[in-house]
């Protein structure tokens, strides 16, 4: 047994037999609190991508830049903060074409081009060898929802009454962002309603949105509520999660 060190008696536990009785002498409470990884900046970013092989110092500006201007992400102070559109496209990729999601196939892809680029590798056979094992991914997606296909994005229904027909507007995505859509656009040709209308993230203070998304809660799982802002000043919430 190696020699005590300075404090180490005080954690020396005395010889005791099963059934002994132990005498509480004292309790000390202790809380701990894990603190999230800290948002990506662009040099964070960059760094990330080097360490997990995606991306090359000739795309890495377009990376950055793809998943702003596609409204994936915004940025604030500096960092990167993930976008509803973002989170949309990445949980239906996750779900319906995980294999793509996986750093390693990304890194994996990465080495095929530079083996194309140092012509080491015939750029046909890449492609082949690509579209061959997404092609059997991509089949089953394309049935439809009951026979295993994608499932649709589901309409998250508002407040709003919808101005043309008096609907219920939902909170609809597409590839520009978030918008009202009216309900009854599911309905038959001869009674269907087109109307939408534009959501534009409302404009507040830092100060008064923390304040704010304190006070609005899902009351599904808790989480915060984001706001969003239509012509009129009604404002609907969508859960984070």
């Amino acid at each position: 047994m190696p020699a005590l060190r300075k404090g180490d008696e005080d954690r020396v536990l005395p010889v005791v037999q099963q059934g002994d009785s132990l005498s509480l002498v004292e309790l000390t409470p202790a809380q701990h609190f894990t603190k999230p990884p800290a948002r990506f900046s662009e040099a964070s970013l960059v760094k990330e991508l080097e360490k997990r092989g995606i991306g090359r110092p000739s795309t890495y500006a377009s990376i950055i830049s793809t998943i702003q201007d596609r409204g994936y992400v915004r940025t604030e102070n500096r960092r990167f903060y993930a976008e509803k559109m973002g989170e949309i496209v990445t949980d239906r990729l996750e779900e319906n074409f995980r294999e793509l999601m996986n750093y390693d196939f990304t890194a994996q892809m990465e080495d095929h081009l530079d083996r194309v680029a140092n012509h080491e590798a015939e750029w046909k056979q890449v492609l082949d060898l690509f579209f061959g094992d997404f092609t059997k991914q991509l089949e089953p997606r394309k049935k439809a929802p009951e026979d295993g296909g994608m499932q649709p994005n589901q309409m998250v229904l508002t407040s709003i009454d919808c101005p043309t027909c008096g609907r219920k507007m939902g909170i609809r995505t597409a590839s520009t962002g978030v918008f009202l859509g009216c309900s009854g656009y599911a309905l038959t040709p001869k009674e269907r309603c087109k109307t939408t209308i534009n959501l534009v993230p409302g404009k507040r203070s830092a100060e008064r949105a923390g304040r704010r998304r304190r006070g609005n809660q899902c009351v599904t799982c808790q989480t915060p509520l984001s706001e969003m802002r239509h012509g009129d000043g009604q404002l609907p919430y969508r859960s984070e999660t």
